[in-house]
């Protein structure tokens, strides 16, 4: 089963060195922990292999939330002679900040069905390549 958090995102010097005004790098190279940097996402929650929850610090109008959870697919047979499978969710959440924030929101909607396919599309490859 893959793991939310575990291994999630190798460390990029190039991305996250310090720098005046930059956040601080990772603690560990190839592990999350709560209050990491990852991109432009902040993890604000995390319980490996179950759940990550990132919250957006690009500069936006509102709050913007990116949470993943994992779970056993309710079709497994534990005895089946394939490995289980998995559902992985992914849950957008936008608070926006008054009528910017709103207008913010659906001028990009159409876009997030593209990038958030996307971004399950290259989870979904790296973990069937592990």
């Amino acid at each position: 089963m893959p793991v939310l958090g575990g291994d999630a995102g190798q460390a990029d010097p190039a991305r996250d060195h310090v720098a005046p005004g930059l956040r601080r790098p990772r603690r560990h190279p190839e592990q999350l922990a709560y209050g990491d940097a990852l991109d432009f996402w902040r993890v604000t929650g995390i319980d490996p292999p179950h759940r990550l929850a990132l919250l957006a610090e690009m500069i936006l109008p509102g709050d913007a939330v990116l949470e993943f959870s994992i779970s056993p697919s309710a079709n497994d047979v534990p005895c089946a002679p394939v490995s289980p499978s998995t559902v992985l969710v992914q849950t957008a959440r936008f608070k926006p900040r008054g009528l910017a924030g709103l207008a913010y929101w659906y001028a990009v909607l159409p876009l997030h069905g593209y990038v958030f396919r996307g971004m399950l599309d290259g989870i979904r490859r790296e973990a069937e390549g592990a």
